[in-house]
C-alpha cells in the first residue's frame, strides 16, 4: 500500500511539473530584420542632384552650328513653359533666345555648360528621320506622294484656344484631322501639296493580304545586307554554315516569311488582344534593329521575333495609349 501511495504521489509530482513547465513563459520569436527605408523617388532632375558635367570648350564648330538652329526652333517653348525639370527657368532663356552672337561657336561653347544629373544613369528613346530617294514631279519609278502641310490643318482650336491639331469640319466643329488611312485612300490628293513623290528602285515590295484582317506590305531593299548577318548571334550564322553568300541567298525568302507569319499569326493576335483596326500595316527595311511606329514597323533584318514584337506595340501601347516613357514595363 506505501509502495502504491509512493507511486501515485510520484506521478502527481510529474504531473505538476509539466503543467507549471507549460504555463512558463517562452521567450519572443525573432523579429524578422526590418528592411532599410528607400528614399523617395525624385520627381525633378533637380530633387535628383546635379554636378558639373564636360567641358564645350571644345565644342566642334559643325556640331556648334547645329546646335544652335536647334536651339533657335526651341526658344518659343522654353521661354513659355515651365522646366519640369526644375534645372531653369522661362526667364533664364529669354536674353539667351534674344541674343545675336557674332560668332556662334563661341556663344554655344560659353552660354552653356553641361550637367550630369543623380548618378549619371538614364533611360531614353527616341525616333529617327529615314532619308528616301525621290522625285520632285511623278512618274512610274516614284509614286507614293510627299505632302506639305495643309493649310486646313490648325495648331489649336480657334473656338476655344486650346492648342491641339485638327481642322474645321463642314460644320463648322473642330475635330481630329484626317488620319493616316484616310490620307492613303486620297483625301489631301488633287490639293497640289505634294511636294515630292518618294521612289527607291532598290526596295522591293511584298503583299500578303490577311482573310477579314489588314493588307501586309513587306518593303525591303533587294540588296542582303552583311551588316545584319554579322550582327547576328553565333548560332544563326552556324544555321549558314557561316556563309554570307549562303544567306544572301534566302534574302528574298527571309523577307516573305514575314509576310507570311503575318497572314498565319494574326487569328491568332485578333482572337487574344483584339483587331487590328486599320486597313494595311507595313514591315519596313530600316533603321539600327526594331521601331514600331502607327501602323508600320521598321526592321534592320528579316527578324520574325522583332517583326511581331514591334506589331504588338499597336496594341500596347498605342491603342491603350500608355505612357511607354514612364510605363515601359507595360508593353516591352
Amino acid at each position: 500500500m506505501a509502495k502504491d501511495s509512493l507511486i501515485l504521489r510520484f506521478a502527481l509530482v510529474m504531473t505538476l511539473s509539466a503543467a507549471l513547465a507549460s504555463c512558463a513563459r517562452q521567450p519572443p520569436p525573432e523579429a524578422p530584420p526590418v528592411a532599410p527605408e528607400q528614399p523617395p523617388t525624385p520627381a525633378t532632375a533637380l530633387e535628383a542632384g546635379v554636378r558639373a558635367g564636360p567641358s564645350l570648350a571644345d565644342l566642334d564648330p559643325r556640331e556648334a552650328e547645329q546646335a544652335y538652329r536647334a536651339f533657335l526652333v526651341s526658344c518659343p517653348s522654353v521661354i513659355s513653359r515651365d522646366d519640369v525639370s526644375g534645372l531653369t527657368r522661362k526667364e533664364d532663356w529669354a536674353p539667351l533666345c534674344s541674343a545675336t552672337p557674332r560668332d556662334v561657336v563661341q556663344f554655344m561653347r560659353t552660354a552653356f555648360e553641361t550637367v550630369e544629373v543623380g548618378d549619371g544613369s538614364a533611360f531614353a528613346t527616341g525616333y529617327f528621320e529615314p532619308e528616301i530617294r525621290g522625285c520632285r514631279t511623278r512618274q512610274p519609278d516614284c509614286e507614293v506622294p510627299v505632302y506639305a502641310p495643309p493649310p486646313d490643318l490648325l495648331e489649336q482650336n480657334p473656338l476655344t484656344g486650346e492648342r491641339g491639331r485638327g481642322r474645321l469640319d463642314e460644320n463648322g466643329e473642330f475635330v481630329l484631322y484626317h488620319d493616316r488611312a484616310a490620307i492613303e485612300e486620297g483625301v489631301l490628293a488633287g490639293r497640289g501639296l505634294e511636294i515630292a513623290w518618294a521612289a527607291d528602285p532598290e526596295y522591293k515590295h511584298i503583299v500578303r493580304q490577311v482573310p477579314n484582317g489588314p493588307t501586309i506590305n513587306v518593303v525591303y531593299n533587294g540588296q542582303a545586307s552583311r551588316l545584319v548577318f554579322e550582327n547576328m548571334s553565333a548560332q544563326q550564322r552556324a544555321a549558314y554554315g557561316n556563309d554570307f553568300n549562303r544567306y544572301a541567298a534566302n534574302w528574298d525568302a527571309l523577307w516573305a516569311a514575314v509576310a507570311d507569319a503575318a497572314v498565319t499569326v494574326y487569328p491568332f493576335i485578333k482572337q487574344t488582344f483584339g483587331d487590328y483596326p486599320y486597313k494595311q500595316y507595313s514591315f519596313i527595311h530600316g533603321g539600327d534593329g526594331g521601331m514600331e511606329y502607327p501602323n508600320c514597323t521598321m526592321l534592320s533584318g528579316p527578324s520574325l521575333g522583332t517583326a511581331f514584337h514591334e506589331w504588338m506595340h499597336t496594341w500596347y501601347q498605342m491603342m491603350l495609349a500608355t505612357n511607354e516613357s514612364k510605363y515601359a514595363w507595360m508593353d516591352e
